[in-house]
């Protein structure tokens, strides 16, 4: 058996690496070759070929090589004007028109000097007579952006367009700020409530025009049901859990919703739920938690599991065990249940909560604030958590010491981030004793009144969270313990937004839900559809779960989508699918060996495309080993360690662009779960333009929402309940799930 699977990972191998080396300057290796080529030509663009004395246009030098390829080399030519009477021409490719007449643009190689592309520019002595704005009025979300456009009427009748040349301003900063250097005319609003945009000609000062902003309140967009448990959570009889309704806004802010929300369970037999969200078990089972918005209608949904276990330790976890904390601050405790079958489950929620020394320190027993500890005076406090039902209790010892802060540490230190980038600062407070304690939730974060570059929240939960608005800095961000004004401080810096990546091209992969080399097999109810099953290396039996039709290629649990084997004479049914109109590459094929065949090809050419380092489109920058917790824009993001979502939903915000590419580049495992593990797509990012590449094996955590292409090297395992929207593609070994969801993205 280990003979068999060595020959067949040999000839896997040995097959995808023949499809590297017929690409031309490609190894066989993750790394690859380049491509060899020489600049042929330079073509030089403007927007206008006729321009106004005393206006600005943007020209563009597209580099040509003899492979036929382009490149942007704006930034890198040289640029000259012939006539330096009759226009400028800066480093970046900016014209200055200085007076009337005809000038030659000129772009050269600036490795040696030789002129490759010029544009003829002809300056006229109109005059400017008045600036239109557009859109004259408009209303947008908090957190999003307007872009105006300032269009220059001259006196010779005709328009051009100034966005980059005025001088922009918004008539009240809090509401909205404009003129960002890295993209002049886009307003990002900030608060709800009416601005006046002004675009002014620089020149004379007095010519202007005013556009009307309006930032709204923003909008419910859509409901997460939580526990403090996993997804899909599981108590024992007689047991409650509290569920939370979060709320998801058009500003991409999240709010607990208003007691007015309803709860409802679909099977009241099995548990009820409270005005409150306080679900209460009452037989073995499963129901559906729904929560409804009463403004809007919108509903938000979680599964709820009761089993026949019974309760029969409590165990307090602490962090640190035998928790000792300076006077006037906080310690978090949680409470974990041990049931007769071994089971755990996070009782934080439901137990009651005792300190047997108040005046030591106070412990909450509040939605939102359950077991955390605030120290009062020094001394020692017992600690206890209570469970109602059955009245087993277990307690600790809490430690009030007499340390007075010393200083504050603030991290990271500097900061950078991209405009429309969210990164999390963290205060460390360190005490005469030399102990130290996070203080993140509980100093005050403030950045200079004068500053509009980034937002810096106080928020609870988001403390110390910072987000780009514009290029700028560095600023200084101050983290200041309100008790004893001990601060601790650090630069931030807001570099342009990030380049949108190169996705790779499927071919004959891109048709596939799931395409693996050796098997795909399924446990419980599995629900797949909108794309075919392909297994390339192995026969039709390899198989494993699935429930056949009447008809060849069909499966019970796949919806529009056809199942193909390579031992399968024709695909079938034959030539295509009724959900393809024509082949995705090439001609129809005469047999199924040939169009896997293909497919594999192309799979690898776009697992290689993947792994490789630069992307044709965006620089690559390190992702972080955990993901759970984070928010990330457009780009491509590679490390060489294991990966897990688990300490929170990875959040991936597309700021309005639908087009925007996410890469995940990542060469160890890749492994989603409990108590996070899900893929959150916000402002109109897509699961389709999200991949991730592993070079080890890819696990979706059970219960849990991934949205994004999978591209593993060897397996791909959805757990109990997972829900995918993609497409998994297996390179060298195979595919697996259990009950779980697949979509493949439309």
């Amino acid at each position: 058996m280990k003979k068999f699977v060595a020959l067949k990972a040999y000839i896997v191998c040995t097959l995808i690496l023949a499809v590297f080396v017929i690409l031309p300057g490609c190894g066989g290796s993750a790394g690859g070759g380049h491509w060899n080529k020489e600049l042929k030509s330079i073509e030089v663009t403007a927007s206008l070929k006729s321009m106004a004395s005393g206006t600005s246009q943007q020209f563009l030098a597209t580099g040509i090589y003899t492979d036929d390829s382009k490149n942007d080399l704006t930034s890198s030519v040289t640029w000259t004007s012939s006539n330096t009477n009759v226009a400028t021409v800066a480093s970046n490719g900016v014209a200055t028109a200085k007076g009337p007449g005809t000038t030659t643009i000129t772009a050269a190689d600036s490795a040696t000097g030789k002129t490759l592309g010029t544009f003829e520019l002809t300056v006229t002595g109109a005059t400017l007579v008045r600036i239109e704005v557009t859109p004259f009025t408009s209303s947008i979300a908090p957190k999003s952006t307007q872009a105006f456009v300032a269009m220059g009427i001259f006196s010779d009748a005709r328009a051009q367009d100034l966005t980059s040349t005025v001088s922009w301003k918004s008539s009240d900063l809090t509401i909205a700020t404009i003129s960002d250097p890295a993209a002049k005319g886009v307003a990002t609003s900030l608060i709800p409530g009416v601005t006046t945009i002004t675009a002014t000609d620089p020149a004379t000062g007095v010519i202007s025009a005013n556009a009307t902003l309006t930032v709204n309140v923003a909008a419910l967009v859509s409901i997460a049901v939580t526990t403090v448990n996993p997804a899909n959570p599981s108590i024992a009889l007689g047991t409650d859990v509290t569920f939370v309704a979060t709320g998801l806004y058009t500003d991409g802010s999240q709010k607990v919703l208003p007691t007015s929300a309803t709860w409802d369970s679909s099977a009241k037999n099995i548990a009820t739920i409270s005005t409150s969200g306080v679900a209460s078990s009452k037989a073995i089972g499963e129901t559906t938690i729904t929560v409804t918005e009463v403004a809007t209608g919108k509903t938000g949904t979680a599964k709820l599991t009761v089993t026949a276990a019974t309760l029969k330790t409590i165990e307090i976890e602490l962090s640190p065990v035998n928790a000792s904390i300076a006077l006037n601050t906080n310690q978090q405790f949680k409470a974990k249940g041990i049931f007769t079958d071994l089971s755990s489950q996070d009782l934080t929620s439901t137990v009651t909560w005792k300190s047997s020394d108040v005046t030591k320190a106070t412990i909450s027993n509040a939605i939102g604030s359950y077991g955390l500890a605030t120290s009062k005076a020094a001394g020692q406090t017992d600690i206890t958590a209570i469970d109602p039902a059955s009245k087993i209790e277990k307690a600790t010892t809490l430690t009030v010491t007499s340390a007075k802060l010393v200083s504050i540490a603030v991290t990271p230190a500097p900061m950078d981030l991209a405009v429309g980038e969210t990164k999390q600062f963290t205060a460390m407070g360190t005490y005469d004793d030399l102990s130290t304690q996070e203080l993140t939730k509980y100093v005050t974060w403030t950045k200079p009144i004068v500053s509009d570059i980034a937002n810096l929240d106080n928020a609870g939960g988001l403390n110390g969270l910072a987000t780009g608005l514009k290029v700028g800095g560095p600023v200084e961000i101050t983290a200041t313990d309100a008790a004893t004004g001990i601060s601790g401080k650090a630069n931030l810096s807001v570099t342009a937004a990030l380049s949108n990546p190169t996705a790779p091209v499927l071919g004959e992969a891109g048709r596939f839900v799931i395409l693996a080399s050796s098997a795909i097999t399924t446990t419980g109810t599995t629900a797949i559809s909108n794309g075919d099953l392909g297994i390339e290396d192995l026969k039709r039996s390899a198989y494993a779960g699935f429930t056949p039709t009447g008809s060849t290629g069909n499966f019970t649990v796949l919806t529009n989508g056809t199942s193909f084997g390579s031992d399968d004479a024709n695909p079938a049914p034959f030539p295509y699918p009724l959900h393809y109109s024509t082949p995705v590459v090439g001609a129809p094929w005469t047999t199924t060996g040939a169009m896997l065949t293909q497919a594999k090809t192309d799979l690898g050419i776009a697992y290689k495309f993947l792994a490789d380092d630069p992307n044709p489109g965006a620089a690559t920058q390190v992702c972080a080993q955990e993901l759970g917790g984070l928010t990330l824009t457009r780009g491509v993001y590679k490390t060489a360690q294991n990966v897990t979502i688990t300490t929170g939903d990875l959040h991936l915000n597309a700021q309005g662009d639908p087009n925007a590419i996410f890469i995940f580049s990542i060469d160890g495992t890749l492994t989603t779960g409990a108590p996070g593990g899900s893929i959150i797509l916000e402002n109109g990012a897509l699961a389709k333009n999200v991949y991730f590449r592993t070079g080890g094996t890819t696990v979706v955590g059970a219960g849990t929402f991934f949205k994004g292409n999978i591209f593993a090297w060897s397996q791909v395992n959805l757990l109990a309940g997972a829900n995918l929207t993609g497409s998994m593609f297996a390179v060298t070994e195979q595919v697996t799930m259990i009950s779980s969801t697949v979509t493949k993205a439309p």
